[in-house]
């Protein structure tokens, strides 16, 4: 089973409670941004600014796929098999449910359990100035 700390208070994370976290990390790091890693994490932040249109979502939609597939830097304890766009703001906040396959040991290249779960995502801010991404 897998385990790790919680980045909010240091408590030990188990199983889908962890795969979320990092899910979340990848989601939420740019590309670039770690040291030994260039690679790791998804350039949702590089659509700061950018018309929220379809074009931009689809966008969006893609940067998500490709950092959570990469065989190296996604997440090997999910199998991403939908994304749903579950909110739009004209304000451009948008709140994504990605569905998949969660595998408690992907990460040891065990896929022989599996269950299949949601993750909430709310994304980027897409207004001017905005740096939390």
């Amino acid at each position: 089973m897998r385990c790790g700390m919680s980045e909010k208070d240091g408590s030990l994370l188990y199983g889908w409670a962890h795969c979320q976290q990092s899910l979340r990390k990848c989601l939420t790091t740019r590309i670039g941004s770690r040291v030994l890693r260039r690679h790791y994490g998804c350039d949702v932040g590089a659509y700061l600014d950018a018309n929220a249109d379809p074009a931009t979502i689809l966008q969006l939609y893609q940067e998500i796929v490709q950092a959570l597939n990469d065989p190296e830097c996604g997440e090997p304890g999910f199998s991403l098999q939908k994304i749903d766009l579950a909110k739009a703001t004209r304000e451009g906040t948008f709140h994504f449910v990605l569905t998949g396959v969660f595998y408690p040991d992907g990460h040891l290249g065990d896929w022989s359990h599996k269950e299949p779960l949601s993750f909430d995502f709310m994304s980027i801010d897409l207004e001017v100035g905005d740096d939390r991404v």
